[in-house]
């Protein structure tokens, strides 16, 4: 018995660089198991030999954070689109040129006080920069420079 393990131990070692060649832990057990089933003597062993399956490991769920006393879970309406908040800065010019706020000659400034004084939401003056040039390329607004060298937008 000594003898034959001396024996494969001998082997082992001299494959062992032969094995470590492999990058994959999974690749180099399943040429150790392929190896060791060769060197069997038992024969009735060899032919019942099966290798073993991998089983791959259940995915990890995260659990919902639980907000105190009960784990029950209340499902909450999904949030509009539309609710509540202040509208955006398209809406916003839309709503205003449906107005008529634009007959007369107005600056970036000019709208976002307005919208501050009359509807209490706040734009910063380049909110509206943008979605300017938009209107005027759909020929909603049309703008000229004054004499402060502003561009004033108004109703075409």
């Amino acid at each position: 018995m000594t003898s034959e393990f001396e024996e494969t131990k001998k082997r082992l070692s001299e494959l062992a660089v032969v094995i470590n060649e492999f990058k994959s832990e999974a690749v180099q057990l399943k040429v150790l198991e392929w190896i060791l089933k060769e060197w069997s003597t038992d024969s009735a062993a060899r032919d019942s030999y099966k290798p073993p399956i991998a089983k791959k490991s259940p995915a990890k769920r995260k659990k919902a954070p639980s907000s105190g006393a009960s784990d029950v879970q209340i499902d909450k309406p999904p949030r509009s689109r539309t609710s509540g908040g202040r509208p955006g800065p398209g809406k916003m010019i839309d709503r205003l040129v449906s107005e008529g706020f634009f007959k007369s000659h107005r600056t970036i400034s000019q709208i976002t006080n307005y919208c501050k004084e009359k509807y209490a939401y706040i734009y910063a003056l380049q909110d509206f920069s943008s979605t300017l040039g938009r209107a005027i390329r759909a020929g909603k607004l049309g703008r000229e420079k004054n004499q402060d060298n502003q561009y004033e937008y108004f109703e075409p």
